[in-house]
């Protein structure tokens, strides 16, 4: 992340995020659009676009202003601490891919209440994973989470439930 923030073009915008312009070179791997500590990572299309829309016109740049706003990168950062102490412990893994989901809801959910089409939306998540990843026939992760987050905004909100699951898994870190 360093190395991307020195090396990378930025741009203050008036929500106080930096944009940092992240282009890949031939033979790379694509980096997806991310944030950290208030630095928006965004490919060079990706942020052209919202250049050409307004910031507040581009979901993804949306997105990624949630996760900032909501300071996910603070709970992922204490999540990561505890994992060095605990990493034996299953529990804390799966608490942390949980807390990862939980936080792309969240970022999905604020480009929703923005007024985005969620259909578009939806599809442009699609779009995003598949240049990401490109075709494969194996099943991964990402697809899985991908299907879970669009699955999430076609539900109606039922925000305790997961919360307080995602709450039971506590005793069980610090037992381990």
């Amino acid at each position: 992340v360093s190395k991307m923030i020195k090396e990378g073009e930025k741009h203050l915008q008036p929500d106080g995020n930096i944009v940092v312009i992240i282009d890949s070179h031939e033979g790379e791997r694509h980096l997806s659009p991310s944030s950290w500590m208030g630095y928006i990572f965004l490919r060079r299309e990706d942020y052209l676009a919202a250049e050409a829309t307004g910031f507040n016109s581009s979901p993804v740049y949306c997105h990624e202003a949630a996760h900032s706003a909501l300071h996910h990168s603070l709970d992922l950062l204490f999540l990561d601490l505890c994992l060095i102490l605990q990493w034996f412990n299953p529990a804390i893994w799966l608490l942390r891919r949980q807390l990862a989901a939980i936080h792309e809801y969240e970022a999905d959910k604020a480009v929703l209440d923005k007024g985005f089409n969620p259909r578009e939306y939806q599809l442009l998540l699609v779009q995003k994973s598949m240049s990401d990843a490109g075709y494969s026939v194996v099943n991964n992760f990402n697809q899985s989470a991908l299907k879970g987050r669009i699955d999430m905004m076609l539900r109606r909100p039922s925000g305790s439930r997961r919360a307080l699951r995602l709450l039971l898994l506590i005793p069980l870190v610090c037992i381990g």
